[in-house]
């Protein structure tokens, strides 16, 4: 969680201090959809089943336990729904206006804009569900 966290605010700090020229924007979108592929998503999935499979363990779990692997699985599905249904579609769109050389500034603004705000809803899920933990621990 804490690398999904971190990695979260260096690609949200990038887009933030992003003014590329057409080659290096369609690069960051390559890289912003390659790094959810092929990080962010497997990180998600892992903490899913590693929670959910810690909570089926009936010899060794408490409610404590399950509550925090509960916590953690669900921030698991939280950022990957996000990764999945938002971020991967719009670096897509990205993608497609640059190559047609069709983008302009507030059409790209807006789609690093949404990034940008999916990236950070992720660092908040995050931190509500570590903010949880510390309180109920």
């Amino acid at each position: 969680m804490v690398v999904l966290l971190v990695f979260s605010a260096i690609i949200s700090i990038v887009i933030n201090k992003a003014d590329l020229s057409g080659k290096k924007k369609y690069t960051l979108f390559k890289f912003i959809r390659a790094f959810t592929l092929f990080f962010m998503l497997p990180t998600t999935l892992f903490l899913m089943a590693a929670n959910v499979w810690g909570i089926a363990q009936l010899d060794f779990i408490t409610v404590e336990k399950a509550a925090y692997r509960g916590i953690i699985a669900i921030t698991g599905l939280t950022t990957m729904l996000i990764a999945a249904f938002s971020i991967i579609p719009q670096t897509q769109e990205g993608m497609k206006e640059v190559r047609r050389k069709s983008i302009t500034a507030s059409k790209y603004q807006k789609i690093f804009q949404k990034l940008r705000a999916n990236f950070i809803t992720i660092m908040l899920t995050i931190a509500v569900g570590f903010w949880i933990m510390y309180l109920f621990r």
